[in-house]
């Protein structure tokens, strides 16, 4: 059996995509090869860069499902979760998707990632900008339960007693 889980970046800047972070500083202090844009009003840089440790995205574990072996056999797992969590339809159409949206989850959108594991072994893809990207599992910032409750409510403005609509994490 193949298990996927799915989890969704909360993280302010999310759009950017998993654990990028813009960094402002000096000329001198800009890495090699990175682009930077320079603002003349402060003179200082920009760049984007990976963030470590607890400037990594946090990610909520929000669904779980199997992944028919068919998937699994045609390297197909993280283009079918694409096409049944974006409610595309398609080739891919998933009967995962009515329990997604069921949920009343967004979209897969750019620094989520999938979890796909295959017993011994499991792989992590964060959604890119195009496709998916492989990752390694201490590139991650998982949140427990409570951590990432507190944190949606707090991103998303929602009222203590208000159910959860954007990103619901699931209990471990």
């Amino acid at each position: 059996m193949t298990t996927v889980t799915v989890y969704h970046n909360v993280s302010r800047d999310a759009s950017f995509g998993l654990n990028a972070k813009f960094f402002t500083g000096r000329g001198d202090e800009v890495p090699t090869g990175k682009r930077s844009y320079l603002d003349e009003k402060t003179g200082l840089y920009s760049w984007k860069g990976e963030g470590v440790g607890d400037e990594r995205h946090e990610l909520v574990r929000v669904y779980q499902y199997e992944a028919s072996q068919e998937d699994v056999d045609n390297d197909n797992v993280t283009a079918r979760a694409w096409d049944a969590f974006n409610n595309v339809g398609g080739e891919h159409a998933a009967v995962e998707d009515p329990a997604y949206f069921a949920r009343r989850l967004r979209s897969l959108s750019v620094g989520d990632v999938l979890a796909i594991d295959y017993g011994p072994a499991t792989q992590y893809w964060s959604v890119d900008s195009f496709g998916f990207r492989s990752r390694e599992e201490d590139e991650l910032r998982v949140l427990t339960a409570a951590q990432a409750e507190r944190v949606v409510r707090e991103r998303y403005q929602f009222k203590p007693a208000e159910q959860l609509s954007v990103t619901v994490p699931l209990a471990h």
